[in-house]
């Protein structure tokens, strides 16, 4: 191989690397391991379950040239009564590290977006 190409390789091999390690900061929908935790969270602010439309978990990881390292959990849950979510993030041993809503959605307590 010829110089000039193999500097190509080596180019295009380092760019399909850094553009996998910057566009998958999360998992496809995982069970919450720390259910417990996010009961706490929906009780101190009295978030009514049937009013729960739906909730999804995903892993949200770091990922870099030689391995990935697993950040926590974003749970998402939205409401029948207003557009928009409330997130919840884990820490990946399940303390509850962030807590906000998006939208329409506004709980008294928590920092809306």
């Amino acid at each position: 191989m010829t110089k000039p190409l193999k500097r190509l390789s080596l180019f295009i091999s380092f760019a399909s690397i850094t553009f996998s390690a910057y566009t998958s900061p999360a998992f496809a929908d995982v069970i919450n391991p720390y259910p417990e935790q996010l009961q706490e969270v929906l009780g101190k602010y009295n978030i009514d379950s049937d009013n729960i439309l739906s909730q999804t978990t995903l892993e949200k990881a770091v990922h870099d040239r030689n391995n990935e390292r697993l950040l926590g959990y974003n749970t998402y849950i939205r409401f029948k009564d207003c557009k928009g979510y409330l997130r919840v993030f884990q820490h990946r041993f399940g303390r509850v590290d962030n807590v906000f809503t998006r939208g329409e959605c506004k709980i008294p307590g928590i920092e809306n977006f």
